[in-house]
């Protein structure tokens, strides 16, 4: 990464540890990482943005 890129996003992070990564499961990574982050209180399934 260069100086300029953001060091805390998630999904830089993602493909430059897994570059073959498909789209479909960088996104289901992403969500993982920010469930994380976030305290993993989004229930499964649940839309982006649902109070659970």
């Amino acid at each position: 990464m260069t100086h300029r890129e953001n060091t805390d996003d998630p999904l830089a992070r993602l493909r430059a540890a897994d570059p073959a990564a498909s789209a479909p499961t960088d996104l289901a990574r992403l969500r993982e990482a920010v469930d994380a982050r976030l305290g993993g209180d989004r229930q499964a399934g649940a839309p982006p943005g649902a109070v659970v």
